[in-house]
C-alpha cells in the first residue's frame, strides 16, 4: 500500500506542476494577445480556442490538487454540528457517494473520449483536435479517483471510534 501511495503522490506532483504550467501559459497567452491588440491592432488568431483548451488542461491536472488540500465545506459543517458517531456515519456515506459519483463521471468520460477520438472532433477556428485535452481530462479523473479512494480509506481506517474526521 505504501508503494502504491508513493506512486500516486508522484503522479499528483507531476499533475500539479503541469497545472501550474498551463495556468502560466494561459495568463501569458491572454496577456500577449492584449499587448498585440494594443501595439499591432491584431490579437492572436484563435485565442478563444487556445484559452478554452488550456482551461480544460488546467482542470484536468488540478483535480488532485484540490483533493489533496482537502478544503471541503461539508467537513467543517458536519464536524461542528453533528455528534461524533453520527458524523462518522455521515462521513462514510459522503465518501462512498463521492467515490461513486467520480467513478460514474469517469466511466462516462471514457465513452466521450472514444467518440471525440474516432470522429476527429476539432475546434472551430484553428482546427485543434479535442482528443489530447479529452485524454488529459480522462487521466486527470482517473488519478483523482485513485487519490480519492486512498484518502477515503486512510480516513476511515485510521479514525478511532467516536472521533470525527480530521
Amino acid at each position: 500500500m505504501k508503494t502504491f501511495r508513493s506512486v500516486v503522490r508522484w503522479l499528483n506532483g507531476i499533475m500539479e506542476k503541469l497545472a501550474y504550467v498551463f495556468i502560466v501559459f494561459g495568463m501569458f497567452i491572454v496577456t500577449l494577445s492584449v499587448v498585440m491588440r494594443i501595439l499591432f491592432r491584431h490579437p492572436i488568431p484563435g485565442l478563444t480556442d487556445i484559452v478554452s483548451l488550456t482551461t480544460g488542461l488546467i482542470v484536468a491536472f488540478s483535480l488532485t490538487v484540490t483533493e489533496n488540500n482537502r478544503k471541503h465545506l461539508q467537513v467543517d459543517f458536519v464536524r461542528e454540528y453533528f455528534p461524533p458517531r453520527l458524523a462518522n456515519a455521515v462521513f462514510i456515506i459522503m465518501h462512498g457517494l463521492a467515490v461513486l459519483f467520480v467513478g460514474l463521471v469517469g466511466s462516462r468520460f471514457v465513452g466521450h473520449f472514444a467518440k471525440v477520438f474516432t470522429r476527429g472532433d476539432q475546434t472551430m477556428m484553428m482546427g485543434i483536435p479535442f482528443w489530447p485535452v479529452s485524454l488529459s481530462l480522462l487521466i486527470g479523473l482517473t488519478v483523482y479517483l485513485i487519490t480519492m479512494i486512498i484518502n477515503r480509506l486512510l480516513v476511515i481506517l485510521t479514525r478511532k471510534e467516536g472521533e470525527a474526521e480530521p
